[in-house]
């Protein structure tokens, strides 16, 4: 995509693409192909894996546009105090510093890595839109969370 991005034409079009991602214009089948996924596998231990899927470029960057583009959307995501998935680079590299601060600042204080099961596939997509479409600050998502 780098590359593809230093093209003035091929720049204009993917932006004209991302931009028809984000308002949730792209068609059936187009749709479809933009919306497949690639899954690895995990090893999580003791026999278990961990699925992770990665979407495809183009609507990656039609996401981060929409948390980049506006300062509401920022702020609402600070608003949860440490949040070292959004809007935090190297955000693992950063929650590890935060356990080693805190504990080199009180040693009598001990430190616990839990393992929990996460919300995907455990909580149904109604309940997320319900959320999502009762946060005003979320306006710019609303229509590619439709599309998708």
């Amino acid at each position: 995509m780098r590359f593809l991005l230093h093209d003035t034409a091929c720049r204009h079009y993917i932006s004209q693409l991302v931009s028809a991602i984000r308002d949730g214009n792209i068609p059936g089948d187009a749709r479809e192909w933009l919306l497949l996924s690639w899954l690895v596998a995990i090893n999580k231990g003791n026999g278990k894996l961990r699925p992770i899927a990665g979407g495809t470029i183009l609507v990656k960057l039609a996401s981060t546009y929409l948390m980049e583009a506006s300062e509401q959307t920022r702020s609402f995501f600070r608003k949860a105090g440490i949040q070292c998935g959004v809007f935090m680079p190297d955000g693992a590299v950063v929650a590890r510093h935060f356990t080693q601060l805190a504990l080199e600042t009180n040693p009598n204080q001990v430190v616990l890595k839990l393992d929990f099961k996460n919300a995907f596939n455990s909580i149904s997509r109604h309940t997320v839109s319900h959320f999502l479409y009762q946060a005003p600050e979320l306006l710019p998502f609303y229509r590619i969370t439709d599309w998708i």
